[in-house]
């Protein structure tokens, strides 16, 4: 595993360097690349790479606040028009915010399946509507969303180049399964609390 980057607090001058990506999206399975080298690379999936920019950085030291600006620049050798490299980030974001959706979603669902399985033959059909919407739907339920909204961050992740309309498609369907498995389980919830109250 990395070794997780810290700033020092020595007295002179310091070196961190930020690797341009959002947090770890929560709930995936990590994992780490062939070309990993030991102590040095970090699991993956990563969150998506930051956009070309003007950012802010601030340090926090002692109760003092200093802030600096940064800019963010596209590596040269890349050729992809902005509105691509945009476009491409539009997916990551929305794949990456997904997939901390559908982790709060299972945390929440798994945490009433537990509170109803108490009494597993009073909510027999409750808890096979949730153990449906968690993975036993083969075409749509929140584990495999999982899967298909990580599989498409990683494809949009891994060449600075605009999306192709397979992943456009791709990422839209998806988005409406979420919108509905979420409302789904917004409703499983709601049935559950009225059980266990």
């Amino acid at each position: 595993m990395r070794v997780p980057k810290t700033l020092s607090a020595k007295v002179g001058m310091q070196r961190f360097v930020w690797n341009l990506h959002y947090p770890h999206p929560e709930g995936v399975r990590r994992t780490y690349p062939i070309s990993a080298i030991y102590l040095d690379t970090p699991s993956e999936p990563l969150g998506p790479t930051v956009l070309p920019g003007n950012y802010t950085i601030k340090l926090i030291a002692n109760g003092d606040t200093y802030s600096q600006e940064l800019t963010i620049k596209m590596d040269p050798r890349v050729k992809t028009p902005e509105t691509g490299i945009k476009q491409s980030f539009d997916i990551a974001m929305e794949n990456y915010q997904g997939l901390n959706k559908v982790h709060k979603a299972l945390s929440e669902i798994r945490e009433l399946q537990t509170k109803l399985s108490v009494s597993p033959t009073d909510n027999k059909e409750l808890l096979e509507k949730i153990t449906e919407l968690v993975s036993g739907n083969p075409s749509k339920n929140l584990t495999k969303l999982q899967t298909d909204l990580a599989r498409l961050l990683d494809l949009v992740e891994e060449v600075d180049a605009t999306p192709t309309t397979q992943v456009i498609m791709a990422s839209e369907q998806t988005q409406v399964t979420l919108k509905e498995l979420l409302i789904t389980c917004q409703e499983l919830k709601t049935q559950a609390l009225k059980k266990t109250k």
